[in-house]
């Protein structure tokens, strides 16, 4: 059987793909930049830097959520969003 190649059947295939990519992307992206960022810290020891907890408390009542939290050398801190 001889398969048989067709350019219009291709290109039609391709931009039909295209299409439904480029719009999945548009879609899931849309919400991307529509959030504000935050970084607060907590030091230990006598800084400038209130508690972390108290930090939190504050963000959360002015609409911040946390994102992700980690540890730097004993220091932790967390990432906030909210949205625009």
């Amino acid at each position: 059987m001889k398969y048989k190649f067709d350019i219009k059947s291709l290109i039609l295939g391709a931009f039909l793909g295209g299409v439904t990519v480029f719009s999945v992307a548009a879609v899931t992206s849309g919400g991307a930049s529509a959030w504000d960022h935050k970084i607060i810290s907590g030091r230990l020891g006598k800084t400038a830097h209130p508690p972390l907890a108290q930090q939190l408390e504050k963000a959360t009542a002015e609409g911040w959520e946390v994102v992700s939290a980690a540890n730097d050398d004993g220091y932790p801190f967390l990432v906030l969003r909210k949205p625009k």
